[in-house]
């Protein structure tokens, strides 16, 4: 093929052989490259009937990162780039207590509610002034108990 190929070189123009030599390559190189893929594919087929085992773990393989990578990214979806539910969260701020002179609570805590209803009433700075606590109940022979 490469002599007939170098033949026809001195023979003929180099532009129309050049395009000539494209357009083979073009019709057939991919017909060659799906005969070789489906051989490929038939090959892999047929070894992976006679282990259905191994078939079997590479499937729960493939599930589990699927469904890792899901849960992963639905987490830092939901936490980190989805915002706020509330109309201008950029605005919003946390007010706390400092409170390090107290060895068994965190150096800041929730401020007591008669502080935030004093500022509900004085404070000119905010457009409006909210209290949330966090419970945590914890089952203790049948009763609860707030931690």
């Amino acid at each position: 093929m490469e002599r007939l190929f170098a033949m026809r070189l001195d023979r003929e123009s180099h532009v129309r052989l050049c395009l000539e030599a494209l357009a083979d390559i073009a019709l057939t190189a991919p017909r060659e490259h799906l005969h070789i893929l489906a051989a490929d594919i038939h090959h892999g087929a047929r070894a992976l009937a006679k282990t259905p085992k191994l078939i079997f773990a590479a499937l729960l393989a493939i599930v589990l990162g699927v469904c890792a990578t899901t849960t992963v990214f639905s987490l830092v979806h939901a936490v980190l780039l989805r915002s706020l539910p509330y109309g201008n969260p950029e605005r919003l701020v946390y007010l706390w207590t400092p409170a390090p002179h107290v060895p068994d609570l965190p150096r800041e805590r929730a401020p007591f509610y008669s502080d935030i209803l004093a500022w509900q009433k004085t404070s000119h700075a905010f457009t409006n002034i909210t209290a949330m606590q966090r419970y945590l109940a914890v089952l203790n022979d049948g009763s609860t108990q707030r931690v």
